[in-house]
């Protein structure tokens, strides 16, 4: 299962290299918890799920 392909990790480029340029170690951790939340649940509804059968 691949959960990080390289579309993702495009879209999340350039407010992380804001964070990052910043010096804003909140922030990117704020960023990556959303996006690996949003993940967590495109999983969780994937027909593929054996806890959604």
């Amino acid at each position: 299962m691949q959960l990080w392909g390289i579309h993702q990790w495009e879209k999340m480029q350039p407010p992380l290299e804001i964070a990052a340029e910043n010096g804003d170690e909140v922030g990117i951790c704020v960023l990556l918890k959303c996006r690996f939340d949003e993940l967590q649940r495109r999983v969780y509804n994937s027909p593929q799920n054996p806890q959604q059968q």
